[in-house]
């Protein structure tokens, strides 16, 4: 699938946020999809292509259906597709993966993500709360400025927590060092997860309480 940058300026924390022009394609891509992007051109020895979690899709706005991605720039296929420019094309195949498990009733939600492997949840949080369950978000990295946190994300969920492991932001350690307290806090004893990896091996869960509300 060719698809047309439509949005690439935009940076939160460390990460870049992107948007791409992909058409009906929006239609078919749910929360916990991802997508596989040719990188590289003539000039670069790249062959492989790579994968990126979908953020959020959409099948409305200004350029019709369009997906939004968020890059961390280390390596050198990511720092490739942020330096693409408006109207630049790359080559896509999506959706790829299997969407999260969406509970049938509403739950009280605690979702857990780390660094930019979080990005999907926002996602996910918002048909969540679209089904009338209560979502908390627990946010960690290594840094403040790695933790991805963009300003629509905080009004899709009830609260949020953030960890750091040098205490630059929220609480100081990892995310699993503040789980039991909150899956006390918000009746998530009994639970099921949902994993998904994305690229550079960044991990999201999802912990659904299965409660009723």
């Amino acid at each position: 699938w060719s698809s047309d940058v439509c949005s690439s300026d935009l940076k939160i924390g460390a990460y870049h946020h992107m948007v791409f022009a992909v058409g009906d394609l929006a239609l078919h891509c749910k929360p916990g999809n991802f997508v596989a992007i040719s990188v590289g051109d003539q000039s670069t020895n790249l062959v492989l292509r790579r994968a990126f979690a979908i953020y959020r899709a959409s099948d409305r706005g200004q350029y019709g259906g369009t997906i939004e991605l968020v890059v961390a720039a280390h390596g050198s296929g990511s720092r490739w597709l942020a330096s693409r420019q408006i109207h630049d094309r790359v080559n896509m195949v999506a959706p790829l993966g299997t969407q999260f498990g969406i509970p049938t009733e509403p739950v009280n939600a605690l979702l857990v993500g780390g660094g930019y492997g979080s990005a999907p949840l926002f996602g996910l949080a918002e048909v969540l709360k679209a089904q009338g369950s209560r979502v908390d978000i627990v946010l960690g990295a290594s840094v403040a400025g790695k933790i991805y946190a963009p300003l629509e994300g905080k009004r899709a969920v009830n609260t949020m927590t953030m960890t750091t492991e040098d205490g630059s932001a929220g609480i100081k350690g990892k995310v699993t060092d503040a789980l039991p307290s909150l899956i006390s806090k918000y009746g998530s004893e009994d639970r099921k997860s949902t994993r998904l990896n994305s690229s550079h091996q960044i991990i999201s869960y999802a912990v659904f309480c299965l409660k009723k509300k």
